[in-house]
This record gives structure tokens, sequence and C-alpha cells, in this order.
């Protein structure tokens, strides 16, 4: 299964509790309800980009955050181009898992 539908089926909750059961070196792990080998490289990295949007405030407040730094943020608050990629990359990740909305 992959992270995405394993998000969308058990929830955040159960991901994190996943990631952090699993013993340290291993690259997927078997989750009884779920079908066949999880990615944990993937798990962890689809929760830790729901994680930052959520600290922004959700998905709304991250978008607008978003075109903020692409309109803004290389000339006043220093914000690399990597880092817009990367918010990018988080608001794409929420998208997939939960669709357009909060």
């Amino acid at each position: 299964m992959n992270a995405v539908k394993f998000i969308q089926d058990f929830g955040l909750k159960k991901a994190r509790e996943v990631i952090e059961a699993a013993i340290d070196g291993s690259t997927h792990v078997i989750y009884k309800q779920a079908d066949g080998l999880i990615n944990l490289k993937d798990l962890k990295r689809l929760v830790e980009s729901l994680d930052r949007i959520a600290q922004l405030g959700g998905l709304s407040k991250a978008k607008d955050h978003l075109a903020y730094l692409i309109s803004f943020g290389s000339e006043f608050a220093g914000v690399s181009k990597d880092e817009i990629k990367e918010l990018q990359q988080d608001v794409a990740v929420h998208e997939s898992i939960y669709g357009g909305g909060e």
C-alpha cells in the first residue's frame, strides 16, 4: 500500500504511530489491516509535509503564505527558491491526500 493511501484509509494519527513503532533502520513495515508493505521513508515524508501545513494554520493559510512568498519572499524575507519549492510540495501532498479542502 502506498503512503498516501495509508493516510487516507487510516489517518494521520495512525501514520505517526506506525512511524514511531518502526524498528530503527527499517525501510518498510507491514500493517496488519493494510494491503502489503508501507514504505516508511515515504510515510514519514508525507507526515512531515502535513505537519508543516498544520503549522501554517491549514491548507488555505499555507496557500496564502505560498502566494506571498512567491510574490515578495525573496525581496523582503530572504526566502530561497528551495523553501518555496518545499512549501509547494507540501501543498501538493496535502491535496493528494485530502483533496483541495482543509
